[in-house]
């Protein structure tokens, strides 16, 4: 009568311990939803990490028990892939840590652990942060415009070229629903506008006329709305426009002193390429294709830049087709038509743009956990990290990274919430 009596509850424990396996299997399957984002701010020989508690998902899907960590450890090493010491441990309801006594413009990695007990750990991705002193920046613009992208500067660093995303005209009446061209002088402090339904402008290196594409008044044919590229001619106010069929065209840039412009192509029902087009004569050359090596190490090619000697032409390209995937930066070589890829990397790199002497490739990049500028020395093979110290704010589809000179990137974004036209020193 005994083992009769405690049957039913045995049964019921079974139960329970069966419903709470499955609570854990199920909490397995959102494994990836949960793991800690890591995020650095640099600082004078000192980071401050930063990893999300997990607020939003809580408030919208049932809370597994590791939203709320028992503790973190911090891991770091000089090394990217070895050398990982437990720096500290910090209770679960810590999600922000100073680290202290640092070596300045020496990068150090990351990643944090979150523990908790009976449940699997979670580890965060691996970041990059260098240590340095703060930037020295100069903010150009008024700051009352949001969503700028940066075209391009021209040679005497007098003016600037870029895109308003949420343009305003006629007083205001009109906002928000077409991008522009805008001229910024830097002298005058006076902004002009050159087009509507248009963005993405560069300057000729030797003259003053600045390209750029519009869509204006454009109907869409195969889910496309077919691109013009414009280029206009600042000394006598005159538009040229070139339509490549019915491709939606991109990010123009001049071959430098030639008349020759670079831009990305996204033919209908296909995927993004980059194409050549002389202006005089018309013809149109196709330089990097999808997926040129049919084995998703290259796709989408976007962003293209070109070296001052025109010898070398970069962009960015995601690495395969899963979702997520990270983007690498490629090298492509006029002389051979050689493809390679510029440096290796576990990050998010874009928007790349490269020094005039040639010796420097400045990138937009998420290897701090926030997307920040970074430069590549070519000839050392080594980083440096530019921006991350203030409360800057860049993404990669603001636009272009573009140099003033050999010493100063400029960009758009923010500081302290500031819109504008930015220049950061490299040194």
């Amino acid at each position: 009568m005994k083992y009769v009596k405690t049957l039913p509850l045995l049964i019921v424990a079974i139960l329970l311990l069966s419903h709470c396996k499955n609570d854990i299997l199920d909490v397995k399957e959102y494994d990836g939803m949960w793991i800690p984002q890591l995020s650095a701010q640099r600082g004078d020989h000192s980071v401050s990490l930063k990893w999300y508690e997990p607020q939003f998902y809580l408030a919208n899907i049932i809370p597994p028990n590791f939203a709320d960590p028992d503790f973190t450890d911090i891991y770091s090493s000089q090394l990217i892939n070895s050398g990982f010491e437990k720096l500290m441990t910090v209770k679960g309801d810590i999600t922000t840590v100073r680290i202290d006594e640092l070596k300045n413009g020496v990068p150090i990695y990351f990643y944090v652990v979150l523990r908790k007990r009976g449940l699997d750990t979670l580890i965060s991705k691996k970041i990059m942060v260098i240590p340095s002193e703060m930037e020295r920046t100069i903010q150009f613009t008024d700051g009352k415009s949001h969503s700028l992208g940066l075209g391009s500067v021209n040679n005497d660093f007098s003016e600037f070229a870029y895109t308003n995303w949420n343009f305003k005209w006629n007083g205001g009446s009109n906002c928000c629903i077409a991008a522009a061209v805008l001229i910024y002088s830097n002298s005058l402090k006076e902004i002009t506008v050159i087009d509507t339904f248009s963005y993405s402008p560069d300057w000729h290196s030797d003259d003053n006329r600045l390209v750029y594409i519009t869509d204006k008044n454009e109907v869409a044919i195969e889910g496309h709305r077919p691109s013009h590229l414009v280029i206009y001619n600042q000394n006598d106010k005159n538009y040229q426009h070139f339509l490549d069929g019915k491709n939606e065209i991109r990010y123009p840039v001049w071959k430098n002193n030639l008349e020759s412009i670079i831009y990305v192509k996204n033919p209908p029902n296909s995927e993004f390429e980059i194409w050549e087009i002389d202006i005089e004569s018309d013809i149109k050359t196709k330089l990097v294709s999808n997926n040129p090596f049919a084995d998703n190490t290259l796709l989408n090619p976007d962003k293209p830049d070109i070296s001052s000697d025109n010898k070398y032409l970069f962009f960015e390209a995601a690495r395969n087709t899963n979702h997520g995937a990270p983007l690498a930066i490629w090298k492509y070589t006029f002389k051979n038509n050689l493809l390679q890829i510029a440096f290796i990397s576990n990050w998010n790199d874009s928007n790349p743009a490269v020094s005039p002497n040639g010796e420097m490739l400045a990138f937009i990049s998420n290897r701090s956990g926030k997307e920040n500028i970074w430069i590549y020395h070519f000839k050392n093979r080594y980083y440096k990290q530019i921006t991350g110290s203030k409360q800057f704010y860049t993404r990669k589809g603001l636009g272009k990274i573009r140099w003033a000179d050999n010493e100063n990137v400029v960009f758009c974004g923010q500081i302290d919430n500031q819109e504008g036209v930015i220049s950061v020193s490299v040194n």
